[in-house]
């Protein structure tokens, strides 16, 4: 039973990553049309809507005062990831926004260890460091030497609190769908996000509002509304089954995910540095969601 529920998990964890790995294509192509921030706030007024109409036709349920605070700090969590990334982003090279970001599972690993006490072997520690290897290995191109180039701002600060907030989201987010369900906890935390949101996206549609609408923005729009509402889910779910840091590791595969997009979508070559950054990631993924690997096993534990 624990095997299927671990299967389930996986299953949901890389389904998550891959909507977010196509993310990257549908947002890049909303953000030419508006103001990132209009589209952000968009997107989360638009899931959280559907959110709320799912979780009534499904549940009956609609969402209680129980629990508000821990919510409140959920739909924190989210509003600061995205506009802490968004904002980064803009005075940050991509390259150095991916290598931090490839840097969650650790910080995931890292506050759990701390905040809820999660423990992993050394052998699961080893498989995210495979793993982030991996891809580092894919965003430099196989030149670790263009490493020693990197300059480091503002906006990799800003990148790194965006990873950290989505660290905490993840840990914080467990308990709550643990004890209710995913689709409750996702449908809360949207909802109180987009009270964040919606300041911030007024404002700047009104700077710079939308002047034509096209069948490729509409399609976009579809795609990461659809996004929000079932990565979210998934990604809880996924959670609540194997644990923030294990399923963490799973956030490496984005970038694969990425590139098949990238290459059945816009025709892109696929080289050799990123297959073999993508079999690195792939094995370290393997050794850290691997229960056989776990601390229960009788292996050291990350202490």
């Amino acid at each position: 039973m624990k095997s299927k529920s671990n299967l389930l998990a996986y299953v949901l964890l890389i389904g998550a990553v891959a909507l977010w790995g196509g993310n990257w294509v549908a947002a890049r192509y909303i953000v030419q049309a508006m103001s990132p921030l209009a589209g952000a706030t968009i997107r989360m007024v638009l899931s959280a809507i559907i959110l709320v109409i799912v979780l009534k036709m499904t549940t009956g349920k609609l969402l209680s005062a129980k629990g508000i605070f821990t919510f409140i700090f959920l739909g924190l969590m989210l509003f600061g990831f995205n506009i802490l990334q968004y904002t980064g982003l803009t005075y940050t090279t991509a390259i150095n926004g991916s290598l931090i970001n490839a840097a969650t599972p650790m910080i995931i690993i890292i506050l759990s260890r701390f905040i809820i006490k999660e423990k992993l072997s050394v052998i699961q520690i080893l498989g995210v460091v495979i793993s982030f290897l991996g891809v580092g290995w894919v965003i430099t191109k196989g030149s670790w030497a263009l490493i020693t180039t990197l300059t480091f701002n503002i906006g990799d600060i800003l990148m790194f609190l965006a990873a950290t907030c989505w660290a905490l989201y993840t840990i914080y987010s467990k308990n709550p769908t643990v004890q209710s369900s995913a689709l409750y906890v996702t449908t809360y935390a949207s909802l109180i996000a987009t009270v964040y949101f919606l300041p911030f996206g007024i404002v700047q549609y009104q700077a710079h509002p939308l002047e034509t609408v096209s069948w490729g923005l509409v399609v976009a729009i579809i795609y990461v509304i659809c996004v929000a509402v079932f990565g979210l889910v998934f990604w809880g779910k996924g959670v609540s089954i194997i644990g923030p840091s294990r399923a963490s590791v799973f956030m490496n595969f984005m970038p694969i995910f990425t590139l098949i997009f990238a290459f059945l979508l816009l025709n892109e070559t696929v080289t050799p540095y990123q297959l073999l950054g993508g079999i690195f990631v792939i094995a370290g993924v393997y050794l850290t969601s691997n229960a056989r690997f776990s601390v229960k096993s009788g292996n050291k534990n990350f202490r």
